[in-house]
């Protein structure tokens, strides 16, 4: 069962909710940034998970820091964006205009539309997480086999 907790720090929460059923194997897959290791640590220090029971999106990503958005080309997570978000938006987000050296996509897209603020609303990385799933049929097929390995490898 996959069930989204809404980031590394509610994790401890989850699992002591979850880790106490019997015949119940808990494992998490989270979004990691620097500041969140030390969080990820307390799970092994206070024995709510194994290190065979977290994997992060970074060790997926081959980085130092990913969040699933990540998984995704660049460009094909900012066509997410403007589809989500068409109606909202002044100018569509321009993946050419990103921050490259900014490794984390998601911080990348937020910069950007820092100076290109919408019409009307705020953006929100929800939404395009589910306009993925509602139009994943006509989107998978459209991803990089590389997106598509990791994204595959990640369930």
């Amino acid at each position: 069962m996959i069930t989204p907790v809404g980031g590394s720090g509610k994790v401890p929460a989850f699992v002591a909710l979850l880790a106490p059923q019997k015949g119940m194997n808990v494992a998490t897959l989270l979004d990691i940034q620097h500041s969140d290791r030390t969080q990820i640590e307390d799970l092994y220090r206070k024995k709510l998970l194994k290190k065979k029971q977290v994997a992060t999106h970074a060790e997926l990503a081959g980085a130092d820091e990913a969040d699933v958005e990540d998984m995704f080309d660049r460009n094909f997570y900012v066509g997410i964006v403007n589809a989500e978000f068409a109606k909202e938006l002044n100018t569509p987000v321009d993946a050419t205009a990103l921050n490259a050296k900014e490794p984390r996509t998601l911080p990348a897209v937020e910069a950007w539309l820092a100076k290109n603020p919408f019409k009307s609303g705020a953006f929100g990385h929800y939404r395009p997480a589910r306009y993925f799933a509602d139009n994943v049929a006509t989107l998978w097929p459209q991803m990089s086999d590389a997106a598509g390995s990791k994204l595959r490898s990640s369930t």
